[in-house]
């Protein structure tokens, strides 16, 4: 009997230690011998500025969400029902919590939006946004009533046009730009563009003295995917001489785009073949002139740094233009990158989602003129193919919205944002937020740079980093370390697990930062560590990622 008892207690102990590592999957196991030694902590910083021409202070961290210009105050155009399996076709409308009260509640971690000028197609009274939208998101984002809390901006300026008639434009703004979503450019000619130039004034003037301004969205997703790669939009003879790649500055002084080399950032000395990319660019090195020299100046204009979203295809996913097309994106101070992990295979593409953004845009090897890089998260749920009454959406897991989001600080990254409020529904919404939080409590940290008084601390693991398809500094396991500027005995530890391959890492610090104590970066987690001799260890499962906070003694 009590051999019997004896076995039993032993099965319970595997099973209860076995559904302990299948809930967690992060096991630290110690070992005597170690696959990589001393690998150095990753020193990239591309903090988001508040000017132009930023000084030491003039950063801070972006946490935030798109929202629709045109309808923050009153809910969003269709109200969404209970999401289930017999309602799925609800996942494509909007949420009706999605406005802009609920990002300004004093308990979330949201300081910035994102304007998008684009009326929703289920909206019965689009149209396009004007002026007036922009003032009235824009004051409701400053104000202070009801106890909630301000909200920068940041308003989209250029947009696609409609794909069919530029008479009838419900998805643009003030002035529209070919966006590539069509292989029809009809309607997206040269000489459409200059019709809203002053619109694109008027725009301007009304919300460039406004305080909750935080720079300008130039042009989101300009690219636009696999279009951008194979449409022929002009021949160079047409195209070299059109008004959009000359530039008349407030001197009356004609500017050849093409032919200037602080504004063309190619190395080719003609254009290639693929004039929608091209002119696209021009488009919006025309308009980052426009407003650094004629519509946005001075101090105030100082205060609003450029940004620009991009997105892989149409980008950094073709090999044959990719360095031509890195460049060709950064056409701002400020880069942004829309993965969105919902795209593709649902269970993995977010693993290859951020290691190309990662590898092409974060930290690519050619990258000699440093942005600021704020990286795009899902923040709504995704039907799925073939529902069942069981399954018949997808949320990307808090687990793979953290990898992402702390393997791009870990690189490099300094911001995070989250597509769609008015698309989002409870659980997405609860996810993002979740996540939000969490980097926002990294944020002061991460707003300095790689700190001096830990320039000895290095990493090591038992994990076999030999991925032969991966560049050597997206290899296995990348941490940071940074020390909070308020209180220096703490310091944030950061690990990103970007392989393939459970294991155990040992971050060792130095002999002048002896640790006294550790915490999850959330202390409610409690994510299990080690400590032992100044040497912190972690267990961490393939693609997965950590953060916790370490103090001196």
């Amino acid at each position: 009997m009590k051999i019997r008892l004896l076995i039993n207690h032993q099965i319970f102990l595997v099973i209860v230690l076995f559904l302990c590592m299948m809930s967690s999957r992060l096991v630290f196991v110690e070992k005597s011998s170690h696959a990589d030694m001393n690998v150095q902590p990753i020193e990239n910083h591309y903090p988001i500025p508040t000017k132009r021409n930023p000084g030491s202070s003039d950063y801070f961290f972006p946490i935030g969400y798109s929202i629709f210009l045109h309808d923050w105050q009153t809910g969003v155009p269709t109200t969404e029902y209970v999401k289930n399996y017999n309602n799925a076709q609800h996942m494509e409308e909007d949420w009706v919590d999605g406005v802009l009260s609920v990002l300004k509640d004093s308990n979330t971690p949201w300081n910035v939006v994102y304007g998008v000028p684009r009326p929703t197609i289920l909206d019965t009274s689009a149209k396009t946004v004007d002026e007036s939208d922009f003032v009235d998101l824009l004051d409701m984002a400053e104000s202070t009533e009801g106890g909630l809390k301000t909200l920068k901006v940041w308003p989209g300026l250029l947009y696609r046009r409609h794909r069919y008639n530029r008479n009838y434009d419900t998805w643009s703004l003030v002035a529209g730009i070919n966006t590539g979503w069509t292989n029809s450019y009809e309607w997206y000619k040269d000489q459409y563009l200059r019709e809203s130039d002053s619109d694109l004034e008027d725009a301007i003037n009304a919300i460039k003295n406004k305080s909750s301004l935080a720079g300008w969205m130039l042009a989101d997703e300009p690219y636009a995917g696999d279009v951008a790669r194979v449409t022929t939009e002009l021949t160079y003879e047409n195209s070299k001489n059109t008004d959009v790649w000359v530039w008349i500055d407030s001197q009356q002084t004609s500017h050849n785009l093409w032919e200037d080399s602080s504004i063309n950032p190619f190395t080719i000395t003609t254009p290639d073949n693929n004039w929608l990319r091209d002119d696209i660019y021009f488009r919006l090195a025309y308009y980052l002139l426009e407003l650094q020299n004629n519509l946005d100046t001075g101090a105030m204009g100082e205060n609003h740094p450029i940004h620009c979203v991009i997105r892989a295809d149409g980008n950094y996913l073709d090999p044959d233009t990719q360095p031509e097309l890195n460049k060709s994106a950064r056409v701002m101070n400020v880069l942004h990158d829309d993965i969105y992990l919902g795209n593709g295979d649902p269970h993995i593409g977010w693993r290859s989602h951020t290691y190309l953004a990662i590898e092409n845009i974060i930290s690519p090897e050619d990258h000699t003129s440093q942005h600021g890089f704020v990286m795009w998260l899902d923040g709504m749920s995704y039907k799925v193919q073939n529902p069942t009454p069981d399954v018949y959406k997808h949320t990307v897991a808090d687990e793979d919205l953290r990898y992402t989001a702390y393997s791009s600080l870990v690189h490099g990254a300094r911001g995070i944002m989250f597509w769609f409020m008015s698309k989002s529904e409870d659980d997405a919404y609860d996810q993002a937020r979740k996540i939000g939080k969490e980097v926002e409590t990294m944020s002061p940290y991460l707003l300095a740079d790689h700190p001096a008084a830990l320039d000895g601390v290095y990493l090591d693991s038992n994990i076999d980093n030999t991925e032969a398809e991966k560049p050597q500094e997206q290899q296995g396991q990348n941490f940071i370390v940074r020390i909070n500027p308020n209180n220096s005995n703490q310091a944030l530890v950061v690990i990103a697990n970007d392989s393939s391959q459970d294991g155990s890492v040992w971050i060792q610090f130095p002999g002048n930062w002896q640790i006294s104590s550790v915490q999850s970066i959330d202390p409610s987690y409690g994510w299990s560590y080690t400590l032992n001799n100044n040497r912190l260890g972690v267990g961490v499962a393939d693609w997965y990622a950590r953060a916790f906070i370490v103090t001196k003694q």
